[in-house]
């Protein structure tokens, strides 16, 4: 969930990873625009608690693309790579898929009536919680490509700060919502700052993925 950053000499996955990783860029992006829209509805006071709990879940969807994404994105540098490497890929997906699952099992639960103003925050630190995880995997991967056969003369890659930025906040965010001040309105603004870094994200792999098929297109 961050910046797109232009360099030289990285490497990218097969074509058949690099569509796998651009469908779901597309659709993590998708599911990002789609909670900040609830988000923003809610905070115009737009049935608030019941699209509070619907963003949720959609974070917690978007999640368990960003998982998916990961794993496309990095497999054939994984594959060549030591199996502590694996392991990290490995973790890192699985850790997605728990904070995902987790954030779209609390929204439900919120979204039929039991209590809302508490499980929503939790999810917010899951899902703040979960894109730590998924930065950190992101940041340590990216550089690896280096030692990869380059397909295209420029590559992009992923930052991690915004995504960090948001992890923070979202963190913060949901603790605040737990203390009892006015928890639905912070819980949206979570919510509304995961569907942010999730656009980005979903664009900037988008993006990254296009730049393979372009080169690979001229080879």
């Amino acid at each position: 969930m961050s910046d797109v950053t232009a360099t030289t000499g990285h490497a990218f996955p097969a074509r058949e990873e690099s569509r796998v990783a651009f469908g779901g860029s597309l659709t993590e992006a998708s599911t990002g625009a789609a909670a900040v829209v609830l988000a923003v509805l809610g905070l115009l006071q737009i049935a608030p608690v019941e699209l509070m709990s619907i963003a949720t879940i959609v974070v917690g969807a978007s999640l368990l693309l960003l998982g998916a994404v990961i794993g496309a994105r990095f497999a054939q540098v994984a594959a060549t790579e030591a199996p502590p490497l694996r392991e990290m890929i490995s973790e890192g997906m699985v850790t997605e898929w728990l904070c995902g699952a987790t954030g779209v099992v609390l929204g439900v639960l919120a979204l039929v009536g039991t209590h809302a103003a508490v499980l929503v925050p939790v999810a917010a630190i899951v899902f703040g919680a979960g894109l730590l995880v998924a930065t950190g995997t992101v940041s340590r991967l990216g550089p690896l490509t280096t030692r990869h056969e380059a397909h295209a003369p420029e590559a992009i890659y992923v930052t991690p700060a915004p995504s960090m930025l948001a992890a923070f906040a979202g963190i913060i965010l949901g603790i605040l919502a737990l203390s009892g001040f006015n928890p639905v309105t912070l819980s949206l603004v979570a919510m509304l700052t995961f569907g942010v870094a999730v656009i980005l994200t979903g664009t900037s792999f988008a993006t990254m993925m296009f730049a393979t098929f372009w080169a690979e297109a001229e080879r």
